[in-house]
C-alpha cells in the first residue's frame, strides 16, 4: 500500500522540470561548487573590498545598535511601510524638488530592488497591458525575466556600442521612435547594467524632451546610486527626467549603496501629474502587496530611515558610499594598467576606465570567457561582462594573465 502510494505521488511530480537558472546565478552556483582556492568570482554584483569580504557599513552598525536598543515590537508594519522610511528614501532619490512638495511622489516599501520591480510589474499588467516595456540592449537580464512571465511585451532599443564603449544616442532614438504613446521605457539611473555607460547631463535633458514630446512613460531603475560620480551627481538624471515627463516610475534598491543585500530594501515610486493620482497609484498597489507578501520587511529600511535622518550617521554613510566609489574606480586603472603591461590588446576593454560602477562589458567571446574559466577558474557572464569590485589589489595580476593566456593563446 504504502509503495502503491509512492509511485503515485512521485509520478505527479514527474512533470515537474528541472530550473533553468540566468547565467549570473548558474555561474554563482558554478563558483561555490568549484573547490579549486584559487578561484575568483567577477560574476554577481556585490560589493567587495580589497580583502574580498561584504561589508557590513561602519554606519549600518550603528544603526542597528540604535534600533535594537530602542525597538518596541516585531509587529507588521503597513502594507506600504513605514511614512518615515518612504519620505527618507523619496527625499534621497530626488532631493527637494517641486515633485515632494507639490506631494506628486507616493511610495511603496518592496523587498529589494527585484520585489520593486515585480511590484512595477503588476501595475503595468494591470492597467497597461496592450503597451510595450522598451529595454536597453545590452540588458540586465532579469528585467525582461520580470516582466515577461506577467505577460507584458517587452522589446530592445540599442542602447551601448561594445566596440567604442559608448551610448548609441542616434540609434537609440531610431528605434524609441516606433515606440507607441504610452509605451514603458525603462531606464538605468546611473551606472548601467552591464555596460557601465551613462548619459550625460545634456544626454539626460535630450532623452527627457524625447521621452515627454513622444508620451513615453519613463520607469527608472535606481540600483547603484553614488557608485557613478557621487550621491547627488548620480541622482541627477531620474530628476531631470521628471522635469520633463509628468508621470512615470521609479524602482530603488539599497543593497549596494548601504551593504544590505540579505536585508531586502527597496522602494517603488510613483510620479503622478498630480498628487491624487500619485496616492491612488501607490493605495492600487498594495492590491499585488497583499497577494505577494502583504507586509515588508522593516529591519533594513529602519537602518535607512535611521541613517538618513541622523546628521552624523548620514555623514558618515556618505563617506562609506565614496570609499565604495573609488575602490570600484581604483581597480578599473590597475586592471587596465595590468593587461597593458601583458600587451593585451586593449581594444577588447573598450573605455575601461572611463566607465562607472559596477560592470564593465568587454569583448571577450563566450569561448574564451569559457576557457577562462575551465582553465584559470576566473568567472564571468558569457556575454563578457566583469564585476570590478571582484577583483581585488592581490587578484588583479592573476586575472590579467588570465586573460592573457586566453586571448594571445
Amino acid at each position: 500500500m504504502r509503495n502503491t502510494l509512492q509511485a503515485r505521488t512521485s509520478s505527479r511530480f514527474s512533470v515537474v522540470q528541472e530550473t533553468t537558472l540566468d547565467n549570473i546565478m548558474r555561474l554563482d552556483e558554478l563558483f561555490r561548487e568549484d573547490p579549486d582556492p584559487r578561484k575568483i568570482n567577477l560574476v554577481v554584483g556585490v560589493y567587495k573590498t580589497d580583502e574580498g569580504t561584504t561589508p557590513v557599513l561602519r554606519s549600518v552598525k550603528e544603526a542597528e545598535r540604535r534600533i535594537v536598543d530602542t525597538e518596541p515590537s516585531k509587529s507588521y508594519v503597513p502594507m506600504n511601510g513605514e511614512a518615515a522610511f518612504l519620505s527618507a528614501a523619496q527625499a534621497l532619490v530626488f532631493g527637494d524638488s517641486a515633485l515632494g512638495r507639490e506631494a506628486r511622489l507616493a511610495s511603496v516599501h518592496a523587498p529589494g530592488g527585484t520585489g520593486s520591480l515585480r511590484l512595477a510589474g503588476e501595475f503595468i499588467r494591470e492597467h497597461f497591458a496592450a503597451h510595450v516595456i522598451w529595454l536597453g540592449e545590452p540588458a540586465y537580464p532579469n528585467h525582461r525575466g520580470l516582466f515577461e512571465p506577467l505577460g507584458i511585451r517587452c522589446e530592445p532599443f540599442r542602447y551601448f556600442d561594445r566596440v567604442e564603449g559608448a551610448i548609441r544616442e542616434d540609434e537609440m532614438f531610431e528605434d524609441l521612435a516606433r515606440a507607441r504613446r504610452g509605451d514603458f521605457v525603462l531606464l538605468h539611473a546611473c551606472c548601467h547594467n552591464p555596460s557601465g555607460a551613462d548619459p550625460s547631463p545634456e544626454g539626460w535633458q535630450r532623452l527627457a524632451r524625447f521621452l515627454a514630446e513622444r508620451g513615453l512613460v519613463p520607469l527608472v531603475d535606481v540600483a547603484y546610486l553614488g557608485y557613478a560620480d557621487g550621491l547627488e551627481h548620480d541622482a541627477g538624471g531620474v530628476r531631470t527626467i521628471f522635469e520633463h515627463c509628468a508621470e512615470g516610475l521609479v524602482t530603488v534598491s539599497f543593497s549596494k549603496n548601504f551593504s544590505l543585500y540579505n536585508e531586502r530594501t527597496g522602494l517603488l515610486i510613483y510620479v503622478g501629474a498630480d498628487a491624487g493620482e500619485a496616492r491612488r497609484c501607490a493605495a492600487r498597489t498594495r492590491t499585488y502587496i497583499r497577494r505577494l507578501w502583504t507586509s515588508p520587511p522593516a529591519h533594513g529600511a529602519r537602518i535607512v530611515t535611521t541613517i538618513l535622518n541622523d546628521r552624523d550617521l548620514r555623514d558618515a554613510w556618505v563617506k562609506e558610499v565614496e570609499e565604495m566609489r573609488l575602490r570600484m574606480k581604483r581597480m578599473r586603472v590597475e586592471i587596465s594598467a595590468a593587461l597593458q603591461h601583458l600587451k593585451v590588446d586593449m581594444q577588447l576593454f573598450p573605455a575601461l576606465v572611463d566607465l562607472k560602477g559596477m560592470f564593465t562589458l568587454t569583448r571577450l567571446s563566450e569561448a574564451q570567457v569559457t576557457r577562462l574559466r575551465e582553465d584559470e577558474h576566473i568567472y564571468m557572464l558569457p556575454n563578457g561582462r566583469i564585476s570590478i569590485t571582484g577583483l581585488t589589489s592581490s587578484s588583479v595580476e592573476r586575472v590579467a594573465k588570465g586573460i592573457a593566456a586566453v586571448v594571445q593563446r
